[in-house]
């Protein structure tokens, strides 16, 4: 997921969301950016300055481009750090769990890690999703 933050006249601020599972490493590989240089909207150009998070916000980056081709592209990373991940703390009833995955809250099942639903804006919108997925008493 990659949103524009600023553009200015040489160069564009980027927040990237990587999908779930990637590292900070793949940012090498410039051949990950292939959907996103297919994307005319956006593509990344040279000199655009990357924010990229991991998908659970565990992690982040800094980096420059430096080269934008149509099927990929090269970054200069500046800089790799760690943050708490966002999904630490947050609801669980023991059968579903409250997940922060960058685009929003979503809720997986405990067992076997099944996603239920889409995202929620919150975490209190989707710990009211995870009350209604349990049966209710009918009197």
């Amino acid at each position: 997921m990659v949103q524009l933050d600023t553009e200015g006249f040489v160069s564009r601020n980027l927040i990237v969301h990587m999908p779930a599972g990637a590292v900070a490493d793949d940012l090498r590989d410039p051949a990950i950016w292939r959907l996103v240089q297919g994307n005319r909207m956006h593509a990344l150009r040279k000199l655009d300055h990357l924010l990229i998070f991991g998908a659970d916000e565990s992690w982040f980056a800094t980096a420059i481009v430096s080269v934008a081709k149509a099927d990929s592209a090269k970054l200069v990373i500046t800089k790799v750090a760690s943050f708490a991940s966002a999904s630490e703390g947050l609801f669980n009833d023991g059968t579903y769990k409250v997940v922060f995955e960058g685009i929003g809250y979503t809720i997986e099942r405990v067992n076997d890690g099944a996603k239920m639903g889409h995202a929620h804006s919150s975490e209190a919108l989707a710990v009211d999703a995870i009350r209604r997925l349990h049966p209710q008493r009918v009197s």
